[in-house]
């Protein structure tokens, strides 16, 4: 910053040491002429010069006094111009190219569809172990998986488990899932992370877990809650636009997930928000 307006001054003082020798030569160019039309004249030049001189020397004076503090004035303008801060944004070089995205441009597809049409293929293909049946009651497995760039799955966890072995079957589907149509950011191929509840009732392999006789809370139902005429996706969207981070979160530089469950209500109330 300060090199940039040493070199601002530097250019002033040229164009003013260019512009006076201008004038200088103007000037002694102008005499001249005015000495040899005189002379063929036959006037008196040094008599003319002797009265007109304090007139040329105050019009002298009062251009180079002009240009002087105009070139000065166009010289500190643009300095200011120069050390005015200006807001940057910087990257974080050191954010893992690899990390999988959680919500891209363009989400990856199974077989046509999205997430859902997915969880419909894992529930046809599970098989619910025989002790899983002989407990007779509802089970709930919670799944976190990748979809590679090439639509792979990959690095599936497990988040919640409430029947060991429903939840290593209805995994081992899970990674024998058929390749996706891989997820894009920016035109670039990505990796996305999903969440994936699936569960299991004494009906069969459902995404229905029955609380008690009066009140049933349902993964999937013929018509799904809406957000403000949209799906999850339009919710996930409103809940990022409206978040506020904490100074404390900011400060660290890091990156944070959060997995939370809730419930929509009948009247469409939200309820029941736990974190898994």
């Amino acid at each position: 910053m300060e090199n940039e307006i040493a070199t601002t001054l530097i250019t002033a003082f040229l164009s003013i040491f260019t512009s006076l020798a201008l004038i200088f030569c103007g000037i002694v160019l102008w005499q001249r002429m005015r000495r040899w039309f005189n002379k063929r004249a036959g006037v008196d030049s040094m008599a003319v010069d002797r009265v007109k001189r304090p007139q040329a020397i105050g019009v002298v004076v009062g251009v180079v006094i002009t240009l002087v503090f105009g070139t000065f004035g166009v010289a500190m303008a643009h300095s200011q111009e120069i050390v005015e801060p200006i807001e940057v944004t910087y990257c974080d070089e050191d954010i893992d190219p690899n990390q999988p995205y959680l919500r891209v441009e363009k989400m990856p597809t199974f077989q046509g569809g999205d997430l859902n049409k997915f969880r419909l293929w894992v529930e046809q293909n599970v098989e619910a172990p025989k002790s899983t049946i002989d407990k007779g009651k509802a089970i709930r497995s919670v799944f976190v998986f990748v979809i590679e760039r090439d639509g792979s799955v990959s690095t599936i966890s497990v988040l919640e488990s409430s029947d060991v072995e429903f939840t290593a079957a209805a995994a081992k589907v899970i990674e024998g899932s058929p390749k996706w149509i891989g997820g894009t950011s920016r035109g670039e191929a990505v990796r996305v992370k999903y969440t994936l509840p699936i569960g299991y009732t004494p009906e069969g392999v459902l995404s229905i877990f029955e609380v008690n006789a009066t009140n049933e809370q349902f993964l999937r139902a013929e018509i799904m809650p809406q957000f403000q005429g949209g799906d999850l996706n339009t919710f996930r969207n409103w809940v990022n636009n409206n978040i506020v981070v904490p100074k404390s979160t900011l400060e660290k530089g890091e990156g944070n997930r959060v997995v939370l469950t809730f419930i929509v209500e009948k009247d469409g109330s939200v309820s029941s928000v736990e974190i898994i």
